[in-house]
C-alpha cells in the first residue's frame, strides 16, 4: 500500500503564464491567491516532504506556508519538464506526486483519493470525462526517467512508455481538476 508519507509532493508552479499575460498564481481568487490554494490542499495531506518549484518573483510575492521546501527554477522558459526534473532530482520519497499549481478547487479529499488507489510500483493518475488530469503518482525507480524527460515533456512521455504500470482514478467532479490557464478561466471564477 501507497502512503502519504512515503510521497514527496512536487507543486510546479513556475510557468510563464504566457496565456494570462501575468503571474496567474499571484491573482486572487477570493482574496487569496491561486497558488494558495494548491499549497494549503498538499500542505494538508502529510507528504513525506513537499517542495515547490518556481521562480524567484513568485517566491518572493507569495506567503509560502511553513513545511514547504522552495526551489528556484532559474530557466522556467524551458517549460514543465525542467521544473519536473528540479523537483524530482530533490525529491527524497519512494513516490512522487506531482502538482500543478493553478489548480485552486483540488481539495485534501481528491488528493487521498488518489493515493488510496495508488499501487506498489505503478503510475496513479486522475481521470475525469475522459482524460488524465493532475496530480501524478511516479514510483521513485522512474526518478531517472523523470530527471531525463524533454523541456516541455511532463510526464506524458512516460505515460506513453510505462503504459502498463498506470492505474486510473476515476472522479466525477471535474472543477476540482480545473486549472486556470486564461483570463476568460479567471474570470469565470472571481
Amino acid at each position: 500500500m501507497v502512503e502519504a508519507g512515503r510521497i514527496s509532493a512536487v507543486v510546479l508552479a513556475a510557468g510563464q503564464s504566457k496565456r494570462m499575460g501575468q503571474n496567474k498564481l499571484l491573482m486572487q481568487l477570493n482574496k487569496k491567491p491561486i497558488l494558495m490554494y494548491t499549497l494549503e490542499a498538499v500542505g494538508a495531506v502529510g507528504f513525506f516532504e513537499t517542495i515547490l518549484v518556481t521562480t524567484d518573483e513568485t517566491a518572493v510575492a507569495a506567503e509560502i506556508p511553513g513545511g514547504f521546501k522552495v526551489l528556484i527554477n532559474r530557466e522556467p522558459q524551458k517549460g514543465q519538464g525542467e521544473s519536473v526534473r528540479i523537483g524530482a532530482g530533490a525529491s527524497l520519497g519512494d513516490y512522487i506526486m506531482f502538482f500543478t499549481a493553478d489548480m485552486p478547487w483540488i481539495t485534501e479529499n481528491e488528493i487521498r483519493k488518489i493515493i488510496s488507489c495508488a499501487k506498489e510500483g505503478g503510475i496513479t493518475v486522475p481521470y475525469v470525462g475522459g482524460s488524465r488530469k493532475n496530480p501524478c503518482i511516479f514510483p521513485g525507480f522512474l526518478k531517472r526517467e523523470l530527471l531525463e524527460l524533454g523541456e516541455d515533456a511532463g510526464g506524458r512521455k512516460l505515460f506513453e512508455k510505462h503504459g502498463r504500470l498506470i492505474r486510473h482514478v476515476k472522479f466525477e467532479n471535474e472543477k476540482a481538476f480545473k486549472d486556470i490557464d486564461t483570463m476568460e478561466d479567471y474570470l469565470g471564477n472571481v
